[in-house]
């Protein structure tokens, strides 16, 4: 009501503009008439007309792993991309070097920034900082130091290891190896429900994990269960949670047998089949049931 008050004009496309917010609105006559080879481009108008009244103001805006943005997501970010050069607003958007989703075109609006390992010295100073509060011998520092390739979670890691047996000599070789290590910490039911969770990808709600319970998979009967594993997560809005690393997600899907991974991506179709709606779904749905 309020988009509909300030900006009149909008209000015939306000269900193109409830699509990207994932909201169930009945289309308009104007929606329904728009010819479906359109409807991509005037939906990306409209959402960027939503966004110039609502964030009118000087905003940084992050968006993480957008090497797995789905095609819609990422066919407006780069149509937005070369219309913000008049907005105070800055995206940060990094993603891994390999894979698909989002991959900013050429235009005076970018500014890659390719990170680099860190120098030797400086990873043996954040070694040092990170493990002020424990008693760890130079020759492990150094070790760590070393080991960690110039990765600050990877060096975390390693100190984590470090710190539990007081030497190197069961250090993780890979950063792969260290996930592998903080899931294998966990206890048996916690770790089942990581490996159950990382099969709806980096983000999901913990309520979609009662969806595994028809093929022999209940939810978790312990509320404290997330707690026990809050430092594995980022809590977002609406109650869902993303994995704090990617590669802790690959690590635990990884651990599914192939014959029960196949049974829970089956699940997860056949659920979202029926509550996701729109082309906007299709990316997704097409992964699950290829999985499975």
């Amino acid at each position: 009501a309020a988009v509909a008050q300030r900006a009149p004009e909008l209000a015939p496309w306000l269900p193109l503009i409830a699509i990207a917010l994932r909201i169930d609105v009945s289309p308009t006559p104007e929606v329904e008439a728009l010819a479906e080879a359109n409807r991509r481009s005037k939906l990306h108008e409209c959402v960027r007309r939503f966004l110039r009244l609502t964030i009118p103001e000087t905003a940084l805006i992050e968006i993480e792993n957008a090497h797995h943005m789905d095609g819609a997501s990422a066919e407006f970010l780069s149509y937005l991309t070369e219309r913000i050069d008049t907005r105070p607003w800055l995206f940060a958007v990094p993603r891994r070097p390999s894979g698909g989703g989002f991959v900013a075109p050429e235009a005076p609006t970018v500014l890659r920034i390719e990170l680099k390992p860190l120098a030797p010295a400086d990873a043996l100073r954040l070694a040092q900082l990170a493990a002020q509060d424990h008693s760890l011998p130079a020759r492990v520092l150094e070790a760590v130091a070393t080991r960690s390739g110039g990765s600050p979670q990877f060096l975390r890691d390693l100190l984590r290891k470090a710190i539990e047996s007081g030497d190197v000599a069961d250090l993780p070789d890979s950063a792969e190896a260290a996930a592998r290590a903080q899931l294998d910490r966990l206890a048996p039911e916690d770790c089942a429900v990581v490996r159950r969770a990382a099969v709806f990808g980096l983000r999901f709600h913990p309520k979609m994990l009662a969806w595994f319970a028809d093929v022999g998979e209940p939810p978790p009967s312990d509320a404290a269960v997330w707690d026990r594993l809050g430092e594995l997560f980022h809590e977002e809005p609406r109650g869902h949670l993303r994995f704090r690393r990617p590669l802790l997600g690959d690590a635990a899907y990884a651990g599914l047998p192939d014959t029960r991974r196949r049974d829970l991506h089956g699940v997860v179709a056949a659920r979202l089949e029926k509550e996701m709606d729109g082309p906007e779904a299709a990316g997704t749905l097409s992964l699950h049931y290829f999985e499975a």
